[in-house]
């Protein structure tokens, strides 16, 4: 019931919310640098994640999947798949593949 009660407030998040909730400034800039945004991005004081510009404007991340094994190992996919709806666990492959299970069925 527990897990059930924080996977709802979890989908009440935004994804930025949700990257900084889990996984704090590491999780937010590695998600920035995967978004190909390389000067990273830090949580602000609301939880947002934002990511820095070369211009020097602030973004959500938009993370690339293919960077994110990469740059931040299995905790950076794990975040990753957690916070893309539908999805529940995940973990880097040999091939630095993020990949990213199915929330599992409820028992019928």
């Amino acid at each position: 019931m527990k897990c059930i009660i924080l996977l709802a407030c979890l989908a009440c998040v935004a994804y930025g919310d949700l990257i900084c909730f889990i996984g704090g400034n590491y999780a937010c800039k590695i998600n920035c640098i995967a978004s190909g945004l390389l000067h990273g991005g830090q949580c602000h004081e609301d939880g947002d994640c934002k990511c820095i510009t070369e211009t020097g404007g602030e973004v959500a991340p938009k993370p690339k999947a293919e960077l994110v094994c990469l740059l931040g190992g299995d905790l950076a996919c794990e975040i990753n798949c957690l916070t893309s709806a539908g999805h529940f666990l995940g973990h880097c492959t040999e091939a630095k593949d993020c990949v990213c299970e199915a929330r599992p069925s409820e028992p019928s």
